[in-house]
Formats: structure tokens, C-alpha cells, sequence
């Protein structure tokens, strides 16, 4: 059994198909993305198609698993083509793995880049119409998919909802995190440009890093690969996607599975950014506080001279008072 749920970030596949979920689609304004011809059946004319497996080129056969596991998708929200229910994931080479370290580990496992052909809602491909409608459905307006990688979590459901009781899984949780989504209102918009390089550390050489642009709260796809610009590298800050556990609302949560894939995170600035603060600026300040400085000195040192210069003229002016008044002593004193 597994579910399709939407969050701002996370996107998960849920089971049980909900009546109401176009409504309350339609409510929220987000039924523009979806198909509305999900009430039509790919194998049969039934409201339901029976357990079946989707090809690369989007078409649907009977399934011809033998187990140990069937993990049919069951419900799902957003509610997304009827087609899509009862469509057995074990048997989805992107999915199956994970699935199955999920159910055999009981823990939740992060797997590695996953994308597909570039296109929008109408496209063939069924991954490029899966991604490019979450996309749509999380922005709320019409959004390609720009051949950006997503990465998959399985979070496995047990019997009992307690710590102790956790020996039975009845079915798994899948969720699909957009890593541009994810990047996105992480800056504050005075922030002009950094390079986000995402490195997974269980995907082949050539798709296991990633480029994206954040300017403010704005995340764009750059490209496969490592595109940060060579002359700032020494400027890189790491971060890794913590995987401890999740809080499930039990006292130890739910632990990741050490097989999860590792991403890494490389941040690096941009041209833009460093120019923003590398410019003539501070050496304009220094010179102006340079200037303020000589001229307060200048005008103490002018200052100083006026004052010399009148102490002087006052002295002056006191001596030759006094040779004046003594010259009169003198006078007087010869003339008694």
C-alpha cells in the first residue's frame, strides 16, 4: 500500500483514492494542473485498473510480479490521473530498491537523484507528467519540469502507532522531494547570488552533482554538474541533509537507514555576489575619513597658530606698555 501527499517541499504518494480530493483540489485552485480525465482506466473500463506496471513510454500492462511484495499506489493526494492507482511501485526501477530496504529494514530510506525527459503536464513521459504537476501544484501556476533531479523517500507504516510495536509493516509511505523547491525562501532577498552544488553520494559519476542559483528566495536550475565559477572555490561552505531520524511522533522517532544516500551541499558565491560587496566603496569611506580627520587636524594646528599669533601680538603689546611706563619712572625719578 502506499499514499500521495502534498506538502510545500515533500510530495508523497499516497493510498486510498479520496471522491472528495478533486473538490477540495478545485478549491484551492489547483485542479488547472491536474488531468481531468481521471476517471478513465488504462487496462480495463473500469473505475480502477487492476495491480499494474507503467513502461518508460508511459504505457500500462498487467503486472507480472511474483513478490515477496506488492506495493500497489493506493491514495494519493493531490489527486492526480485514475491510472495511477493500484500501479504496483515494487516493480518501478526507481522505487523498487528503496522500497525494499524500507520493508526489510523498517526504516525510512533516502534514495539517490532521480529525473526525466524535460516537458510539461500534457507530456508523454509518466515521470515527466508526475514531476512537472507537483511542480505546478506546489507553485501554483503552470511550471515545466526543467529535467531538475528529485530524490525519493519511503517511510515505512507499522501496525502499532507505539515505540515497541514495530515489527509489522502494513505499507510505506513515499514521498518526492524537488530539490529547487526545497532551496527556495532560504535567503532573505539581500542576498545577491549564490551557487548551490548538491552531490549525492550513491549516484554514478556525471549524475550525482547537481547546480542550482539562488538569488533571494528565488532557487533556478543551472545544470548537471558543477558549474560554480573556479576563481571563488575557496569561498565554499559544506552542508550535509541531516538523516538522524524523523519525528513521527513517537519519543525516539523514526530512524533513517544507513544505506540512504548522502547529499551533500557545496555553496559557493557568485560573480554578482562578490561584486555587490567587492566595490570602491570602503576605499571611498577611508578616503572621506581620511579627510575628515586632516581637516579637524588642520583646523587645531590653525587654530593653534591664531592663538600664538595673538598671545604674541598681546605680549607685545604688554612689553612695549611697560617700556613706555618705566621710560616714565625713569623720567620723574631724575626730574625729584
Amino acid at each position: 500500500m502506499t499514499v500521495t501527499y502534498l506538502t510545500h517541499r515533500i510530495y508523497t504518494r499516497f493510498v486510498l483514492y479520496r471522491t472528495d480530493g478533486l473538490a477540495t483540489q478545485d478549491i484551492r485552485g489547483l485542479n488547472d494542473f491536474v488531468d481531468h480525465d481521471a476517471s478513465k482506466a488504462f487496462l480495463t473500463n473500469n473505475l480502477v485498473d487492476p495491480l499494474h506496471t507503467v513502461d518508460e513510454n508511459g504505457m500500462p500492462h498487467a503486472s507480472q510480479s511474483t513478490g515477496p511484495y506488492y506495493v500497489p499506489r493506493w491514495q494519493s493526494f493531490p489527486v492526480l490521473e485514475r491510472s495511477m492507482t493500484n500501479e504496483n511501485l515494487f516493480e518501478d526501477p526507481t522505487l523498487s530498491n528503496i522500497i525494499k530496504d524500507c520493508i526489510e529494514q523498517k526504516k525510512t530510506v533516502l534514495g539517490g537523484f532521480e529525473f526525466a525527459p524535460l516537458g510539461g503536464v500534457s507530456d508523454t513521459h509518466p515521470d515527466t507528467v508526475f514531476f512537472a504537476t507537483i511542480a505546478s501544484m506546489a507553485a501554483g501556476e503552470s511550471l515545466k519540469y526543467l529535467g531538475d533531479p528529485m530524490s525519493h523517500i519511503v517511510i515505512p507504516i507499522f501496525q502499532g502507532v507505539n515505540d515497541t510495536d514495530r515489527e509489522h509493516v502494513v505499507a510505506v509511505l513515499q514521498a518526492t522531494l524537488h530539490w529547487q523547491d526545497y532551496l527556495r525562501d532560504v535567503l532573505s532577498d539581500t542576498h545577491y547570488g549564490y551557487h548551490v552544488v548538491i552531490e549525492t553520494g550513491c549516484d554514478p559519476k556525471g549524475e550525482n552533482t547537481f547546480t542550482y542559483q539562488i538569488d533571494g528566495h528565488v532557487a533556478s536550475v543551472v545544470g548537471w554538474g558543477d558549474h560554480h565559477d573556479r576563481g571563488l572555490s575557496r569561498h565554499r561552505v559544506d552542508g550535509v541533509f541531516i538523516k538522524d531520524h524523523i519525528q513521527d511522533g513517537t519519543t525516539e522517532g523514526l530512524p533513517y537507514h544507513d544505506d540512504s544516500c548522502p547529499h551533500v551541499f557545496h555553496i559557493y558565491p557568485t560573480q554578482a555576489d562578490y561584486d555587490h560587496y567587492l566595490t570602491s566603496l570602503p576605499f571611498i569611506i577611508s578616503l572621506v575619513s581620511a579627510a575628515i580627520f586632516a581637516f579637524t587636524i588642520g583646523m587645531f594646528v590653525w587654530f593653534e597658530r591664531l592663538v600664538e599669533r595673538r598671545q604674541k601680538i598681546v605680549l607685545a603689546k604688554a612689553t612695549q606698555s611697560t617700556a613706555i611706563v618705566s621710560s616714565l619712572f625713569v623720567s620723574i625719578t631724575k626730574s625729584v
